[in-house]
């Protein structure tokens, strides 16, 4: 062999070596990419939730994330971000990485955005399903003096009805005032508490007159005999609740506009991937599906909710739309009368 031929047979081997180090390292590079998305998740999750503990939110979310770490196979840990800070806020700016995630109520989102200046816009938040549902309440101290409407009215004649509220525009609250507003019973707000919980304790102790909130919130005091409801913000009866009146039985108006019952669902910041999403919903929907979990959300004043990701933009869309059209009414009955 010549030295001509020499040189184009090792420049042949070249190439083909050159060549089979390209598919080499682009073999490696989609394994491993692959792999690490067959990997999520390897390490613990903070769910988020944005009310103190004992409330609603911290309960619904509590009673889920055993379910949904078996089913993640890595632990789901709350974290509450109660107010004064935002936790909403907080979640928003995390990672889209899927290991913060947040445990919000769609009332909730829809409220903020209608009704203060927010840096987050919740339609985009990667929203995965929901899980849960808790009907909305009025409760009076059950060992005070308030133990239907007649009795507010009573009360209203001589001074304001104090309402224990951490928030003037949570959808309970709202419920409450429409409802005083609804029978022109007077009323003015106690506020400074850092959740449902809080406010309930106040009740106890004789420092609000009646506290808007959820069956959720209250299940353990309203099971102990502590809080008694003078209204649930439906028309039909309560399996959960049998003594509570329902809007006719309680003498008001079924044309008052009440917001009911609060949903919450679980969501991933703005910009997950849809890899996680995929993950995330597949061991949301098999926790909703757990016969331990429905058990569960029972005992602490729950009832299963389950609407898929593929729905989730649909049922946040009509809570904004439902707040908006109750806007003006919400923003009359804000301020006492």
């Amino acid at each position: 062999m010549d030295k001509l031929q020499c040189e184009k047979s090792w420049r042949d081997v070249s190439r083909r070596m050159a060549v089979c180090t390209l598919i080499l390292i682009l073999g490696v590079t989609v394994y491993s990419s692959a792999f690490a998305q067959a990997k999520y998740p390897t390490g613990h999750i903070d769910l988020i939730v944005t009310f103190a503990p004992g409330g609603a939110s911290d309960s619904s979310a509590r009673s889920m994330t055993p379910y949904l770490s078996k089913y993640l196979g890595v632990p789901v840990v709350v974290k509450n971000v109660p107010p004064p800070r935002t936790g909403t806020d907080v979640f928003s700016r995390s990672r889209p990485n899927g290991y913060t995630l947040a445990h919000l109520a769609g009332t909730a989102i829809a409220s903020d955005e209608t009704f203060y200046k927010v840096r987050y816009r919740g339609r985009k938040f990667v929203w995965i399903g929901t899980n849960a549902r808790t009907p909305g309440l009025m409760f009076a101290n059950a060992k005070g003096p308030i133990k239907n409407f007649e009795d507010l009215a009573r009360i209203g004649a001589e001074r304001p009805i104090k309402i224990g509220a951490f928030s003037i525009f949570s959808s309970s609250t709202v419920a409450a005032s429409t409802a005083l507003a609804d029978k022109n019973i007077p009323y003015t707000f106690v506020r400074g508490f850092k959740g449902a919980a809080p406010s309930l304790t106040a009740l106890i102790r004789g420092e609000v007159d009646v506290v808007g909130t959820t069956l959720g919130s209250g299940s353990a005091l309203y099971k102990a005999g502590e809080i008694r409801p003078l209204v649930i913000y439906q028309m039909e009866k309560s399996e959960q609740v049998p003594d509570a009146p329902t809007i006719p039985e309680a003498g008001l108006s079924p044309s008052a506009t009440y917001l009911g019952s609060v949903h919450y669902g679980l969501a991933a910041p703005e910009g997950t991937s849809d890899e996680i999403k995929a993950v995330l919903s597949a061991a949301l929907e098999k926790t909703v599906n757990d016969p331990e979990y429905q058990a569960q959300l029972k005992k602490v004043g729950f009832s299963l909710d389950y609407v898929p990701a593929e729905k989730m933009n649909e049922w946040i869309n009509n809570y904004f739309a439902a707040f908006e059209r109750v806007k003006p009414i919400v923003l009359k009955h804000a301020k006492p009368k």
